[in-house]
């Protein structure tokens, strides 16, 4: 596979060669004003864990000048202050970069970004936070430029995006050891070189804010779950739906509250009677929401680690979370969380999700020591400082 990888990347770069050459010549006719350390390729600037951690690593090398190219169009501004900080320029070319009925456009704007790069006098690095359009500008970027890319979890579908640039990524960042060994795999049965593997380095995400202890709570009639962020065929909001209707044809003493950028994925009854309350801003805002929650539910199909398992086990909060990739390093099932083990089958994960929520309402001391649990593993696991120090030295502008 790895050969036809290749194959493609060559045959799209003859087809695309005008356009990156006249975005290049754009570049020199119209170069940047100032001079940068760090490029950022990231996605969007929408709510989302990623747009977190993006801006998590923003804030650790606040000491570097950081231009950051948004390439898909976001959703909401969310995450957009996260990102804003004194030492960046923010660019969002989304409208370019993210446009099938101008996707010559997608072309062009390699030869900019790339062309905006290869032109600094100074030494730099470049960063891509698992952005689709960043991958693709890596053949126009002058070699002696380090790429550092972080890469938050594998699928078979994201392969083909990444796959063809390998070559061009000098360093990789992922979450963890489960989602490294699975890598390995990835490339062993894609017959990626082992060198391109040996590039790769484990930097868990972090938290910019840890309580000193968790926040009491008055024991409500009613256990309060949620699930907080956004939608898409990954998180498999349908299957929320199916849990929440299952504990109301139970009479459960449960209520549930959504909030994100999924409104068009649930019946129209959850939007009128509450359930659904809407967006809620990363930081702060979302910190005092999740305060107020017994039960975190998530069933996504495939995720890294999620920043919102992360702050939900910080404040305490029990996660109810299906058991892929990083998740079952973090959550032990009735030690620091809840465990749905069937990940696949939607009817056995709707009836193990709900029978994990029944044994919550029925086992109130043993879920008060689940959340100390897990927030005396989140105080260990998910500080600041040990990120910083990092993305500090894998950033080094002088390696």
């Amino acid at each position: 596979m790895y050969k036809l990888f290749t194959l493609k990347r060559y045959i799209e770069q003859i087809i695309m060669s005008p356009f990156v050459l006249s975005g290049k010549l754009y570049a020199k006719i119209f170069p940047l004003k100032e001079q940068y350390d760090l490029f950022f390729f990231c996605p969007s600037y929408s709510i989302g864990g990623g747009e977190r951690v993006q801006g998590d690593i923003i804030d650790a090398v606040k000491d570097k000048k950081i231009m950051v190219f948004f390439t898909k169009v976001s959703h909401n501004k969310g995450s957009y202050h996260l990102h804003d900080k004194p030492n960046t320029t923010l660019m969002d070319i989304s409208r370019y970069t993210d446009n099938r009925m101008l996707y010559f456009m997608n072309f062009f704007y390699r030869g900019v970004c790339s062309g905006y790069i290869n032109s600094q006098k100074e030494k730099l690095v470049v960063f891509i936070a698992q952005s689709n359009f960043g991958y693709k500008v890596t053949p126009h970027i002058r070699s002696d430029i380090k790429i550092t890319e972080l890469i938050h979890m594998h699928t078979e579908k994201f392969l083909w995006v990444w796959a063809p640039f390998i070559k061009f990524i000098d360093r990789r960042v992922v979450l963890g050891e489960i989602i490294k060994k699975k890598f390995r795999k990835v490339y062993q049965n894609a017959g990626i070189p082992d060198k391109y593997f040996d590039n790769i380095t484990i930097i868990p995400n972090c938290l910019n804010v840890i309580p000193h202890s968790i926040l009491k709570r008055e024991e409500s009639k009613l256990l309060q779950i949620y699930y907080a962020g956004r939608g898409t065929a990954q998180k498999r909001i349908h299957i929320i739906v199916q849990i929440i209707e299952k504990c109301n044809e139970l009479s459960l003493p449960v209520k549930f509250t959504l909030a994100g950028s999924f409104k068009d994925e649930l019946p129209e009854k959850l939007v009128q009677n509450g359930t659904y309350i809407g967006e809620i801003k990363a930081g702060q805002d979302m910190m005092d929401f999740q305060q107020k929650m017994d039960l975190l539910i998530m069933t996504s199909a495939w995720e890294g680690f999620p920043m919102v398992i992360m702050e939900a086990m910080s404040l305490g909060v029990v996660c109810n979370v299906t058991e892929v990739d990083e998740i079952p390093s973090y959550i032990q099932h009735q030690k620091t969380g809840l465990i749905i083990k069937n990940h696949e089958n939607e009817a056995l994960i709707v009836d193990e999700a709900v029978t994990n929520i029944v044994w919550a309402i029925n086992n109130r001391n043993e879920i008060n020591i689940i959340r100390s649990n897990a927030f005396e593993l989140a105080k260990e696991k998910f500080g600041k400082q040990l990120f910083n120090t990092r993305y500090q030295e894998l950033l080094k502008l002088d390696l």
